[in-house]
């Protein structure tokens, strides 16, 4: 017996990223409250990341997986993912936009985020003989 996806596959990361925004928004609102600014800022950035980030990764991994799909389209978005994702981490960095710590408790918020969200979700459904 194995299980497959809901058929709604959308409908789980729907609920990952209503859970990340949420997380987001309340501990980039904490670091506001407490630290100032600059680290509510910091915070808040991090989570936009995580959450462009696991978007990315999730229309890219359903681009792998759709046999139809052609696969330069595919290649290309995890290029520019990944580009994207450490080129601008590093001028985040660079032109001291953000604290490191901050922007790690933002991105934190990503596996938190998916865990939340992951109650809300629909189980998988048992498929009989494969």
């Amino acid at each position: 017996m194995t299980s497959t996806a809901h058929p709604d596959s959308q409908g789980g990361l729907t609920h990952v990223m209503w859970a990340l925004t949420l997380l987001g928004v309340a501990a980039s609102a904490g670091g506001f409250a407490w630290f100032g600014w600059r680290v509510g800022v910091s915070v808040g950035i991090g989570a936009l990341l995580g959450a462009g980030n696991l978007w990315a990764l999730a229309r890219l991994v359903r681009g792998l997986l759709d046999p139809d799909a052609p696969s330069r389209p595919v290649a290309l978005l995890a290029l520019f993912k990944f580009a994207a994702l450490f080129g601008g981490v590093y001028l985040l960095l660079h032109l001291g936009v953000v604290s490191v710590p901050s922007l790690a408790v933002g991105y934190g918020a990503l596996p938190l985020g998916i865990v939340l969200g992951q109650f809300r979700s629909p189980p998988a459904r048992a498929k009989e003989g494969s």
